[in-house]
């Protein structure tokens, strides 16, 4: 029993110095050992604070930064930011998730998501065992895009004139835009050009360019036009492919 318990002691002794020589020689760490470091504190940060949010196959940058305002003036910070494949999701910012590192302790600062949410984490918290946490929600950014509206005023110049027919012809076209070229009879006429415009705009509302999008993520149009996210949002690595949700031997 006395020996187990040296062992135990024993090990609490070696990875209680393993946690202080980590954050005394953070600075001076080779740049391999140090980054992997960093990353391995990274990836525990965003398990346990937004577990949906990690990206097992993408390369996090690095980047070590100076404090320059309030009480940690002078201290230097490491920002760990994972990024993520835009064709697979669209999220607020540019990154999936990002970890800032104390370099005098070693110990994570803050943690943000790719849909602008975050916290900070205090020196004091012993945030690997606080079971009050609650993880950061899994969310895409994606809204209603509509065709905006473009009226051109006719060119009395013929090969310029053609030029704006086309780019009028390929804009409505793409569904981008909604392009029209002035009719000569509303010339100088403000109140009418007015008026068109507004048309012009109820009528590039009525349905967004991005409509099978919005659809595939679970977006449904209300009655008052809005449209509506009525299923929580999946991230990549969970989502069921057509192919794995069908049955076996089809």
């Amino acid at each position: 029993m006395k020996i187990k318990n040296r062992i135990f002691f024993i090990f609490l002794l070696s990875v209680s110095c393993a946690i202080s020589v980590t954050a005394q020689n953070l600075k001076s760490m080779p740049a391999v050992q140090r980054d992997s470091l960093l990353i391995s504190i990274s990836k525990e940060v965003i398990l346990k604070y937004g577990p949906e949010y990690y990206r097992e196959n993408q390369k996090p940058t690095i980047i070590r930064e100076i404090v320059s305002e309030g009480t940690q003036a002078g201290d230097f910070l490491y920002y760990v930011t994972f990024p993520y494949d835009k064709a697979e999701e669209t999220l607020e910012w540019d990154y999936s998730a990002r970890v800032v590192i104390r370099e005098n302790t070693g110990n994570p600062a803050s943690v943000l998501f790719g849909n602008g949410f975050g916290c900070s984490v205090p020196e004091e918290k012993d945030w690997r065992n606080d079971m009050t946490i609650e993880p950061i929600p899994y969310q895409e950014a994606i809204v209603a895009l509509y065709p905006l509206v473009e009226i051109l005023t006719p060119s009395p110049d013929e090969s310029r004139m053609l030029d704006m027919m086309d780019y009028a012809e390929k804009m409505n076209a793409s569904g981008k835009r909604i392009v029209v070229i002035l009719p000569d009879s509303l010339l100088g006429k403000q109140e009418q050009i007015d008026e068109l415009y507004q048309r012009l705009r109820l009528k590039s509302m009525e349905e967004p360019s991005n409509k099978e999008e919005l659809l595939r993520k679970g977006y449904e149009r209300q009655s008052d036009g809005n449209w509506v996210k009525t299923r929580p949002d999946v991230p990549p690595h969970k989502r069921v492919t057509e192919f794995q949700s069908q049955p076996a031997g089809r």
